[in-house]
Formats: structure tokens, C-alpha cells, sequence
């Protein structure tokens, strides 16, 4: 799964340490919590391990981006192909604070 980060004006978010992990009474998708940062062109890749239960399910997962300056969390949902157990989601994930300082 590939996260984007961007800010208000459009730009990439750099060296911010995004996480992604399960929702509260959610089906649980995947144990714990995965930590990554983002890269230069604000990116951050995860591998996530799908069993051939989950094909064809709706996954619930919260990603959280932050930054020295900012803090944001959002809550996104996606249903996993049936014909590909590893499929690459693109996700945006926006500054939703006031602070647009990085």
C-alpha cells in the first residue's frame, strides 16, 4: 500500500512518520501497528500480509501522519481484489490543521 502525503498547497510532506493500524471495532486486518516514513517525494510504502480470507472483504485501517508542526488521522476503507492477494492502493492523505508550516 502507498500513502501520499501532501499539504495544503499541494507540496510533499517529507520525513514524517506515518503509521497505519487497525480500527477499533473493525474487523482486525492486520496485528499491531506498522511505522514507516515518508521520502522525498512524499511516500510511504507498506507491506500489508493478506490472507486468502480477506479477498473480496472491506478493509478498515487508520493511517496517522506526523510532523513536528502538525498531527493528522484519518480512517480509510477499501475492498481488497479477489484476483490479486497483494494489490497496491494509492492513498492520499491531506493536512487537516491550521498549522501549514512543515
Amino acid at each position: 500500500m502507498l500513502v501520499t502525503l501532501r499539504d495544503r498547497q499541494h507540496r510533499a510532506v517529507r520525513d514524517a512518520v506515518v503509521s497505519i493500524g487497525k480500527v477499533a471495532h473493525a474487523n482486525p486486518a492486520i496485528a499491531g501497528l506498522q511505522v514507516g516514513f515518508s521520502n522525498r517525494s512524499g511516500q510511504a510504502a507498506f507491506l500489508l500480509p493478506l490472507t486468502k480470507s480477506l479477498l473480496g472483504k472491506r478493509l478498515r485501517l487508520q493511517i496517522v501522519a506526523r510532523t513536528p508542526a502538525t498531527h493528522v488521522r484519518t480512517v480509510t476503507t477499501f475492498v481488497v481484489d479477489k484476483a490479486h492477494p497483494r494489490p497496491k492502493k494509492r492513498l492520499a492523505l491531506g493536512a487537516q490543521t491550521t498549522a501549514a508550516n512543515y
